[in-house]
């Protein structure tokens, strides 16, 4: 090498979030009735939850698009996680955020995107521990979902 050569640094373009590549999302599209739903507990609250740590539920409250990041620095990143806002602004996540139904489909989303639903699952205090080793989210979750539908008024 020439001792007088300059190597200048190469530019590169670098993506938006939105040219980033995501997770691919999940294809399970959950039903929009459960027939036994009445008869189950209702949970709008953290503290109507307490008691009801492992149980089938039904839970109400505000459907809404998480970010799921460690370091919630900058602009959002929305990869298809969702989250029920109890009516006291507890977040359920729907699914622990390693499982892959976790990562909801674009239509869904849209369909309940910051509007009030009822979810029938397996409500956990503490999201069930990654298998694989990944970290885990010490917040409540849904598992075993049985249905999912705008809140009937």
């Amino acid at each position: 090498m020439i001792d007088d050569q300059v190597f200048l640094p190469i530019k590169q373009k670098k993506q938006s979030l939105s040219e980033v590549n995501s997770p691919s999302r999940s294809k399970l599209s959950l039903p929009v009735a459960y027939k036994e739903s009445n008869i189950l507990p209702l949970i709008t609250t953290w503290k109507e939850a307490e008691s009801y740590d492992g149980q089938l539920v039904r839970v109400v409250g505000q459907y809404i698009e998480s970010d799921i990041r460690m370091k919630l620095i900058g602009t959002p990143r929305y990869v298809g996680h969702v989250s029920i806002v109890l009516a006291d602004d507890i977040r359920v996540s729907l699914f622990p955020v390693w499982q892959h139904d976790a990562r909801r489909p674009q239509a869904e989303i849209d369909q309940f995107k910051d509007q009030k639903v009822e979810v029938i699952g397996v409500l956990y205090h503490q999201s069930p521990v990654d298998p694989s080793g990944g970290a885990s989210p010490l917040s409540p979750c849904l598992t075993d979902i049985k249905a999912l539908y705008h809140l009937k008024n």
